[in-house]
């Protein structure tokens, strides 16, 4: 039985404008069997994880319209005006099965995208943090699509939430050439390596941020996808969950950007070092 893998998404500007965007955060544990499919949409969930610290909070109807408010603020001005686009993409975040993967992960994945945007130029080369607006609706689209397909059965997740975000994004007029570059994006998310421009290594990081949470808000996380995850015995858990860690915990960097490994690089080792060992 083979475990194991990892997360990340993005709004709207007019889409004859749509010339850049992006996509960002997930760690999962998968088996693979592709014959299921996720159920159908219901109403919000009644709980989430809060990714302002990344702590488990009790959710209400209202905190999820304002999560919807923020985010139809997005999506207008870098996605499109499309409200029933927009709705079909929101109902796919709020599946019954959804704990951590939520249309709250979306926000959040696209306020630590801004964040990373907003840093001053750093002084280092190796995959510096962009800045400005240029990148924003590539990374925006790839935000709102990054996890848009997620069933925790299937290794093919990040591959038809791409392939849905291509065809979604043609039917709104995006540039084919915008398009490809946000497709490459979420396909990225399924290892979070290598990013071939920055609008990857912005959308990785901001995935990955919830790794360098605080140590209640990351244990909220870890249960978050347990939740999800939990079709998946407590033995073959362990086993890949064990892999997915160490995989991270072996790389010279989690994250791409001068400003992710400033922001979380270190918590992060120390939270991922710390869930291994208590998996041991």
């Amino acid at each position: 039985m083979l475990l194991g893998d990892v997360v990340v998404v993005a709004l709207e500007r007019p889409p004859r404008n749509a010339q850049s965007s992006g996509e960002v955060v997930k760690l999962v544990v998968r088996r693979i069997a592709h014959q299921v499919t996720p159920p159908a949409a219901p109403p919000p969930p009644t709980s989430f994880i809060d990714q302002d610290r990344h702590a488990a909070h009790r959710g209400t109807l209202q905190r999820v319209a304002n999560n919807e408010t923020e985010l139809w603020l997005w999506w207008q001005r870098f996605v499109g005006p499309d409200r029933a686009m927009f709705d079909a993409v929101i109902s796919r975040h709020r599946e019954a099965h959804r704990r951590y993967h939520t249309e709250t992960h979306v926000a959040w994945v696209l306020r630590h995208c801004r964040e990373l945007l907003d840093d001053p130029p750093p002084q280092t080369k190796a995959h510096p943090t962009p800045s400005g607006d240029e990148f924003s609706p590539l990374i925006v689209a790839a935000a709102f699509w990054h996890d848009a397909v997620y069933d925790p059965t299937s290794a093919t997740n990040e591959q038809r939430s791409a392939q849905l975000a291509a065809r979604d994004l043609g039917v709104l007029g995006w540039d084919q050439a915008a398009i490809g570059r946000v497709v490459r994006a979420i396909e990225g998310t399924a290892h979070h390596l290598d990013p071939a421009d920055e609008v990857e290594a912005v959308l990785f990081d901001a995935d990955l941020a919830v790794l360098g949470a605080d140590p209640r808000g990351y244990r909220a996380y870890v249960d978050g996808v347990r939740f999800e995850y939990r079709h998946v015995a407590d033995d073959d858990w362990r086993v890949g969950r064990a892999a997915v860690l160490r995989g991270f915990l072996g790389r010279d960097s989690i994250y791409a950007t001068v400003g992710g490994r400033r922001r979380w690089q270190t918590r992060a080792v120390a939270n991922l070092t710390a869930e291994l060992v208590s998996l041991n």
